[in-house]
């Protein structure tokens, strides 16, 4: 199945005749690298490099840089993210 086929059937609820409840979640990583040689840290262990990274079209048009927080939405295998957009964070105090 080709990686946006994936995500659409994620992003609508389950894959395989799996509900949403058990696909796996979005989370979000941070930019070490931005593309076109990209890195992102998913956790304080784990690192993403170009060939577990899918990007939207939106994100690569509009950039990132280091240091950016992204959205990733992980395959069923978790052994590719799709990078969704940049995550924005309001401070309200």
């Amino acid at each position: 199945m080709d990686p946006i086929t994936e995500l659409a059937l994620i992003i609508k609820g389950g894959q395989d005749g799996t509900n949403a409840s058990t696909s796996k979640s979005m989370t979000t990583g941070k930019v070490i690298l931005p593309p076109p040689v990209a890195l992102i840290q998913l956790n304080d262990t784990i690192d993403l490099d170009n060939e577990q990274l899918i990007f939207t079209e939106t994100v690569v048009t509009k950039g990132l840089i280091n240091g950016d927080e992204v959205i990733l939405i992980p395959t069923a295998d978790e052994q590719q993210y799709f990078v969704i957009d940049k995550a924005v964070k309001f401070d309200v105090t």
